[in-house]
């Protein structure tokens, strides 16, 4: 897909029988942004993007789980020219939530804007540091 600076871009997939994570890559497979918000089959999993240049970009929509794991999932996809102020507001919440869960995956994280460390127990920690540093 090809999008302008600005454009406004979200996936929803409802996961049935089976766990996806989502990423928009660029062309070369590099990440541009990234979900997997939820393990739980059958709950949606949402990826937001705003365009920051003209980019041409691919979906990924992949199983997160074993590789003899099955199902279904169906994806929607909504664009828009120019995102919005509420757009905006959900790539950032979608990007703490991804943060967040990044967080309890991992033994601990080190804010680099702020050079402290968080620990998994308390991803809450996140949102309240980067809201207050802002």
């Amino acid at each position: 897909m090809s999008s302008a600076a600005g454009q406004f871009v979200r996936v929803v997939v409802e996961q049935k029988g089976v766990d996806e994570k989502l990423a928009f890559t660029s062309p070369d497979g590099k990440p541009l942004v990234e979900s997997n918000l939820t393990d739980i089959i059958g709950a949606p999993e949402s990826l937001s993007y705003e365009a920051t240049a003209a980019v041409t970009y691919q979906l990924a929509i992949r199983g997160n789980g074993p590789a003899n794991q099955s199902g279904a999932y169906e994806a929607r996809l909504e664009i828009k020219a120019s995102a919005t102020a509420q757009n905006r507001k959900q790539i950032t919440a979608d990007a703490l939530l991804n943060g967040a869960r990044q967080l309890t995956e991992r033994e601990a994280y080190t804010l680099p804007s702020i050079g402290r460390e968080i620990e998994p127990e308390s991803p809450h920690c996140l949102v309240q540091d980067l809201v207050q540093h802002r």
